[in-house]
């Protein structure tokens, strides 16, 4: 399998401090699969409004931050013009 090194790596620490290895994760997914014949947890598709959302900054729309602060500060901002 081929998966982004940053996420598997993630993923591993993670899985390490549960007790588990990569390979003890998928296998118990492959199980969980073939129990449950399908996907064993809920995969949802974006809402119409995320796809908008998404695609207003695909076209260069949108409002971008560089940090979570400028985030939150753009929402007191905006409470206080409304």
């Amino acid at each position: 399998m081929r998966v982004d090194a940053d996420l598997k790596e993630q993923a591993e620490l993670l899985y390490k401090q549960l007790g588990l290895k990569m390979s003890d994760v998928i296998t118990m997914l492959l199980h969980q699969s073939l129990y449950h014949q399908g996907v064993p947890f809920e995969v949802k598709l974006p809402s119409k409004t995320t796809l908008e959302a998404m695609r207003e900054l695909e076209t260069g729309g949108g409002r971008r931050f560089s940090t979570p602060e400028e985030l939150f500060a753009s929402w007191q901002i905006d409470t206080v013009d409304a």
